[in-house]
Order: C-alpha cells, then structure tokens, then sequence
C-alpha cells in the first residue's frame, strides 16, 4: 500500500491517492487533500458577500448604442484573411471591427464596498452600464481617446490601436482597487457568430430520411464511448452545457429550454450533436445515450454600425463575459461544459501571436485572459468544468500555433492552474483518423480528441432554412472540443464519487498520445487508472 502524506501538489496528490490507496485510510486522506486544495484557493478572486451586495445595489447608467461610436478598425493586408465578409479595396486594404470605444471591462478587488466602488468611478471619470455581480467584474464607458492618437513611435494603423488598448488596460490596472482591466473587444462581426473559423462548412450533407442506418461517427469508436455504453449508470443521464453561435430545435436532440430568441445555426447544432445526439435509430448517435443539452448563445446586441439597412450580430468580450457570469452558476444540474469560442488569429486575421514581433497581441489575450480567471474559479467553487477548443491556426505552419494564446480562455485556463486558482479549464487538441494532430489544430492542449471530418446533427439547408433532421461532416478543434467533453460527462456516470477536475486526470492519464505528445482520450483506460 502507497500512502502520499503530503500535499506538496494538492490538485493532484487526492488523485494519485485515489489510484494508489485502497484502504478507508486511504480515501479519508484523499478528501482532506482536496479539502486542502480548496482552502488554499478558494476567494482568490471572486467578490466577498460584501462587495457582491454592493454591485448588485449599484445604478447602472444606460451605455451607449454601438452603432452610434466610432469603432476602431484593424487593417488587414491582401491575402491575410479567409474571412469572405472581408471586402478589400483596390490598395489590398480592408479593415474590421476590433475594439469597441472608451469601453472597458474592469475586474475589481473581492472587498470592496459600494463606497469605494462608487469612489473609484469618481476618480476615474468612468460611468458604470453593467454589473457581474457573481465574477466582481463591471463593464465602464470612460474617455479612452487619449490612449488612442497616433504617435511618431507607431509603425501602422494597427499599431496605434494595439498600443491605445494595452496602454489604456494598464492605466487601470494601476490602481490597487481594480486587479484586471481589458478594452471591449469585438470577437466577430459575423452574424451569429463568436469568430470561429472552421476548417470547412459542413459538407456530406444528408437527412434522415434518405437512410435507413444510424451512423455512429468515428469519433465514437476512438475515444472508445461504445465500449461503456453497456456500464451500469450510463443511462442514468446528464445534463451537458454548450455555449455557442446558435442553435435550432432537430428530431437528434433534447434540449433543455431552447428560448425562442435563441438564433439557429449550424456550429451549436454540430457541437450539441456530438455529445447528445439521441440513440433512437435515427440520423447519428452521440458520446452520451442520455443527454440533455443545456445551450446558450451570447448576449447578442444586433446593431448597424456606421449606418445602413443591415443588420448584424455583433459579440463583444464583455458579452461573453456576462453570458457566462449568468450561465454557470444557475445551471447546478450542468457540470461540465463546452465553450467554443476563440480569435482564430490566422484564418481571421492572418496574425501568428507566437511570432517574435507579435507580443502586443500576446499581451493582449493576457489582458482579456485576466477576466476569465475569476469565471473558471466561480465554475470550480461548484465543481463544474468548462472545455475549451484549442483553435484552428495552425493549418500550413511548419511550427503549429500555442492554443494558450489561441482565445483569453485558453490563456486562463492554463494560468488559473500556473496560479493555483482552479485546475478546471481544459483545453482540447484535435487529431485525425491516424491519430495525428489534425494539421490545422493549434498545440500543447491538455487532451486531444477526433476533430476531423465529424458527421454530427446541423440546423440549416445550403440555402440557410431551418431543417430539424439534417446532418452533416465539419472539421475543427471545435469539434474535438465536445467529444472530450462528453467523455468527461459519460466518465462522471462510470465514476460518481470523483470531482470533476478529478475526472479530468482520469482522461489524461491515458497512454495513447497524438504525435504532437498531448493524451488522447480512452474511456476504458481512463476507468481503469480511476477505479470505482
């Protein structure tokens, strides 16, 4: 019998117990490990009862309509983008939104009053349009244009405004009161999009009446989901968390109040699929037989910006921010969730943060990253964990991207783990039928599933109407995203007496890897390192 005493690694000491121990003694150390760990972590952030009360009482004053500023563009050169809404003009230049005017979002610290609060805004010449009660976070409207006039020192259009947004987080964070500060930035300026660049638009499209066999997908096979199914508590059930562009109601799919504003589209249909597709013989069959998707789009503001008659969606950071400090903590039956949500720096913009002269945007995801830290540990005091795509960049590199810097979460779900915060962000690799990394996936995540030419459940024809029993294949990290998650979700049927960070060692303690050296997910291996 092998007794760790210590709790030198308290995120992982309870685990190794776990596998190691068999003795009563044993599981009694393994639970004051993981009490310890979350003594050791818990409030690092988050805002005391004090200051919770105190923004919930705040008046909010109303913001600004978008499409009334001026927003800051980034400047694109020729061929820089894939993106096909990015019109260039006959110079090669096109630009695109990027930051939303004199808006920032401001993390403040956990014992603040409504008094210091309201002082802060004073000294700060800054009007408050909306509370985060739950995360400590407040979104401001303040005089930015300061940090914004070019100067000899900018080399480009993008740089002053890369500057103006860094220059303008650290004035803020400059003041002990607020620990985290980061312009509103613009993730898309797609319709019912969060900027997520997919390898391809789904292809191979079919109905379910067009075939007499339930397809059950490779991915189902890779990550062995097909060889538990027949488990005691595997019917037992889940509720499964998505956050993503969009979703429409489909004869694959339950799910658990699907508001009537909710936009439909094809990515969260995809996504949702993957996990939950029903096993009712019919169209394709998800990682999970049981399974209720819970989903959320963001808090969309449809505007018109710089005028004109069309209309569209536009997702800001502080949006995302919001849905997410709404969704998790009143969602107690979800506990895990998939959040597809990323840059997409290379398809969208044609930058490489990991290139030597690239650390503004580097620092930027840090400032943005900041923000989510206080997410993930709201989401680890209630034992939820949240997956992550790692990000589709990498296609053509000779040295793929870093997922760290591929979204603010990413960078947060590896820094709340650096910083002892929480171990419950998990960020997802995508690899092929091979089992090598799928050549646009970014590297260095935390596991890797299939990601590849996925058949899975969608919501609109090729001419953009609403079908409720169509499929088809898509590719991206996104993909893989949610096969690990359900995974995740199907182990915590298996293995009801572990946490779910816990759970999340199970799956990475699988020997198989991908070839970029990241585990790839295996049920049954995973059940055997975690025994009941």
């Amino acid at each position: 019998m092998i007794i760790n005493h210590e709790c030198n690694e308290p995120r992982t000491c309870h685990l190794l117990g776990k596998v190691t121990i068999g003795s009563i003694f044993g599981a009694a150390m393994v639970m004051f490990c993981a009490q310890t760990a979350v003594a050791q972590t818990k409030s690092a952030l988050l805002p005391s009862s004090v200051t919770k009360a105190a923004l919930e009482a705040l008046r909010v004053e109303e913001e600004k309509p978008l499409a009334t500023q001026e927003i800051r563009q980034l400047q694109l050169p020729q061929g820089s983008s894939g993106r096909s809404d990015v019109n260039f003009s006959e110079s090669g230049v096109a630009s695109v939104p990027f930051a939303a005017p004199d808006t920032m979002i401001l993390q403040l610290a956990p014992n603040l009053s409504q008094d210091d609060i309201e002082q802060l805004a004073e000294e700060k010449q800054f009007r408050i349009v909306d509370v985060y009660s739950n995360t400590g976070q407040i979104k401001v409207e303040a005089d930015l244009s300061e940090y914004f006039k070019p100067r000899l020192t900018d080399d480009s259009a993008n740089a002053t405004i890369l500057r103006g947004a860094l220059e303008a987080s650290s004035a803020f964070k400059s003041d002990p009161r607020i620990l985290g500060a980061s312009p509103d930035l613009f993730f898309s300026n797609k319709a019912y999009s969060y900027g997520i660049a997919n390898v391809e638009l789904p292809n191979a499209m079919f109905d379910s009446s067009s075939t007499t066999t339930e397809i059950v997908d490779w991915g189902v096979s890779d990550i062995e989901a097909d060889q538990v199914w027949s488990e005691p508590g595997v019917e037992n059930g889940v509720v499964f968390g998505v956050m993503d562009t969009g979703f429409a109601r489909h004869e694959d799919l339950i799910f658990s109040r699907l508001g009537s504003d909710i936009p439909p589209a094809n990515h969260g249909n995809h996504v949702a699929g993957i996990a939950c597709a029903k096993h009712n013989g019919v169209g394709t069959r998800g990682v999970i037989p049981n399974c209720f998707v819970r989903p959320r789009v963001g808090d969309f503001a449809p505007t018109s910006p710089g005028g004109g008659n069309v209309l569209q969606f536009y997702v800001l950071f502080s949006q995302i921010l919001k849905t997410l400090n709404d969704f998790i903590p009143i969602r107690f039956e979800v506990k895990t969730f998939n959040l597809s949500l990323g840059y997409n720096w290379m398809p969208n913009f044609g930058i490489n943060p990991d290139d030597q002269d690239a650390s503004q945007y580097r620092k930027l995801v840090e400032s943005q990253g900041e923000l989510f830290l206080s997410i993930l540990e709201l989401a680890d005091e209630k034992d939820k964990v949240i997956f992550s795509a790692a990000g589709n960049d990498s296609h053509g590199l000779s040295d793929p991207m870093d997922a760290q810097f591929a979204s603010p979460f990413n960078w947060a779900a590896f820094t709340a783990r650096d910083r002892g915060i929480s171990a419950n962000g998990v960020v997802v690799e995508a690899h092929d039928q091979t089992g090598a990394r799928a050549s646009f996936s970014n590297e260095k995540g935390d596991l890797s599933c299939p990601g590849t030419d996925i058949v899975s459940t969608i919501a609109l024809n090729a001419d953009g109407t609403i079908s409720h029993n169509l499929y088809g294949a898509m590719s991206g990290t996104s993909m893989a995203s949610p096969y690990c998650a359900a995974a995740h979700s199907l182990l915590s049927l298996l293995r009801p007496g572990y946490s779910g960070v816990e759970l999340v060692e199970c799956l990475k303690s699988d020997s198989e890897q991908s070839d970029s050296g990241t585990p790839r997910v295996k049920l049954s291996e995973a059940l055997q390192k975690c025994p009941s």
